[in-house]
């Protein structure tokens, strides 16, 4: 069943629907701390079968169902699926995971948040079979669950970044360039990108990306949109079915899933390049990235370049 008739098409996704912080669920719901890393969710999830599976973040979410797709984590090639929840995770990245319990004693839900106990992954548990399979991770020690949350500073541009990223630009792959976003390096990244060389990586115009996205809709254009979490990145691709917006916010959907955007917390946009690879950077006023659109791998690699190479720059 699509998505799009699976869940309610709500101009006000998941950012208001679920509380932020592990310490507000705890007021409002019975949880079981687990002893268990990202990397054995991961695994766990491929295992589910009619999940509901969702990452955001500051300015994006993204919303599939099912389970998760074949595994794969930091430094493997990219894999975009279309019949799974593609989910890219980091074996090093700090998380707190908990299980949400009903009533009835059975898991609702898993939820994953970062060091600090913002909530930024959640697995709602629809079927007796996936509430089976999620009681199979262990219970572990009270997490620390603190209220408040303190923003990453902006430094100046770093220079071993910006070293590193022009000495290896042209032979990188795209794995390269989804990876800092996963790695806790999308600051990094963002203020690094204007001092590898404008034919590299260049800022556009943040009031085109509306009409862009509008008219990859209109197309029926097939692309990967991708959500970057604490340690992790939930992708899906496709052409989308249907968009709408509402007070600032552009509300997609595909055959698989739901995909939304916050434009008042759009920052800055860019483009990055290598060869024909391209894709589309979304970071906030922070330099934190909020999401990444690349080229369906089945598709041209050449359209989607100069689909990209045709948006208004900003400088």
């Amino acid at each position: 069943m699509p998505v799009a008739e699976a869940l309610p098409f709500r101009p006000h996704p998941i950012w208001t629907s679920v509380p932020e912080s592990l310490s507000a669920l705890k007021t409002n719901a019975c949880l079981t701390p687990l002893n268990h890393r990202l990397e054995d969710i991961a695994y766990l999830g491929t295992q589910l079968a009619d999940a509901t599976i969702i990452t955001r973040n500051s300015g994006a979410v993204i919303i599939g169902r099912g389970g998760y797709g074949p595994v794969q984590c930091e430094g493997m090639p990219t894999r975009l699926c279309r019949h799974r929840v593609a989910l890219r995770f980091a074996k090093s990245a700090v998380v707190q995971a908990v299980r949400t319990i009903g009533d009835d004693s059975d898991p609702i839900a898993l939820v994953v948040a970062d060091g600090v106990g913002k909530i930024s992954h959640i697995i709602q548990l629809t079927g007796s079979y996936d509430r089976h399979i999620a009681m199979a991770l262990d219970a572990g020690a009270e997490v620390w669950l603190p209220t408040d949350f303190q923003d990453i500073p902006l430094d100046v541009a770093p220079l071993s970044a910006i070293r590193a990223l022009r000495a290896n630009w042209s032979e990188s792959a795209p794995q390269d360039h989804l990876d800092p976003f996963l790695n806790g390096r999308d600051i990094e990244r963002r203020r690094a990108l204007p001092y590898i060389g404008s034919d590299r990586a260049w800022p556009i115009i943040p009031n085109s990306l509306w009409p862009f996205l509008d008219q990859l809709t209109d197309d029926g254009t097939s692309f990967g949109r991708i959500v970057p979490a604490t340690g992790l990145l939930q992708s899906d691709v496709g052409p989308l079915e249907m968009a709408k917006s509402h007070r600032g916010c552009w509300d997609s959907s595909s055959a698989t899933a739901q995909f939304a955007l916050d434009m008042n917390a759009v920052g800055s946009v860019w483009v990055t390049v290598v060869d024909w690879f391209a894709q589309l950077e979304l970071y906030d006023a922070a330099g934190r990235g909020i999401a990444v659109l690349v080229a369906d791998p089945l598709r041209s690699a050449e359209d989607w370049f100069y689909r990209l190479a045709a948006l208004p720059r900003a400088n």
